[in-house]
């Protein structure tokens, strides 16, 4: 799912902002935005060409969050460490990131807890 920059909120809008422009490491930690500020920071990774570390801690993300990071880090080039760690991630959301792992070859830290052994399972296979 793509969201427009002008259907977003202002809060996602800030959030937006702030990755597209960042660069090198950016902490969003207990920030508890949820899917929807998940889905912005996925469309600013979409064209961030700078940003090397993101910072997701305790956000609330879900599976809709989840899909749409994927979808960021099937085309950043730049992002090589990602922390997602206490988060409502499920299945669907593990799933599409082990898949956008097959195809994103700079991730090289990724970060998460909490997995059932199907999603660790998905996860690992796709960072071989």
């Amino acid at each position: 799912m793509s969201l427009s920059c002008e259907a977003m909120t202002p809060e996602q809008r800030e959030l937006y902002e702030k990755v597209k422009n960042a660069s090198g490491e950016l902490l969003f930690r207990f920030k508890i935005f949820g899917d929807a500020g998940a889905q912005a920071i996925a469309e600013a990774l979409k064209v961030n060409t700078t940003l090397t570390q993101l910072n997701l801690y305790y956000n609330q993300i879900g599976d809709v969050g989840a899909q749409a990071i994927s979808e960021a880090l099937k085309v950043n080039t730049t992002l090589t460490k990602l922390y997602l760690q206490r988060n409502q991630i499920g299945d669907v959301g593990a799933q599409a990131i082990a898949d956008a792992l097959k195809v994103n070859t700079k991730l090289t830290q990724f970060e998460t807890i909490k997995l059932a052994d199907l999603e660790a399972q998905a996860i690992a296979e796709a960072l071989k």
